[in-house]
């Protein structure tokens, strides 16, 4: 059988292929603005909830060292990490979908639908958070087992000393 030779595939124009991405953008600001309003209160206060959280359990932390307490796991910051994205994935996900039919199909968005939440949208939202729990869950439960070791081993220090 004779050797053929295969030519390679040309590369793609990577840079040229970034600089069209963000021209994209920039041409459509309006259209990336109309998508965003609805879900921007949402966002804004998801995004400092989550703030107030982190700097308490931060803080938490930060006092427990200081009276020579072992500080506790990050399991709370994990805790909100994944709340923060859940409560982010459907706003998120409203803005992808708004998007990508306005790129794909030309369809312009107009502020009754924005924020509707059926079809395509529950759809994405749906396998986003499917996806993200496979990939998170195992990071909780080995955060879950590596607080209850902590935890174990405090209490067993405490009772040999006590």
């Amino acid at each position: 059988m004779p050797d053929a030779i295969i030519a390679r595939p040309p590369k793609l124009p990577f840079w040229r292929t970034v600089g069209q991405a963000y021209a994209t953008v920039f041409r459509n600001l309006g259209i990336v603005f109309a998508l965003a309003r609805p879900w921007l209160p949402v966002l804004v206060a998801v995004t400092m909830l989550h703030s107030w959280w982190v700097y308490a359990a931060q803080l938490a932390s930060f006092q427990a060292v200081e009276s020579g307490v072992p500080p506790p796991g990050d399991f709370g910051g994990m805790i909100a990490g994944m709340v923060l994205w859940l409560a982010q994935l459907v706003p998120m996900s409203a803005i992808a979908v708004g998007w990508h039919r306005f790129l794909l199909r030309n369809e312009q968005p107009y502020s009754r639908s924005a924020g509707h939440l059926g079809g395509p949208l529950r759809d994405y939202a749906v396998v986003a958070a499917g996806l993200g729990l496979i990939c998170y869950l195992p990071l909780v439960a080995g955060e879950l087992i590596t607080n209850y070791r902590f935890v174990w081993r405090v209490a067993a220090a405490q009772t040999a000393l006590d």
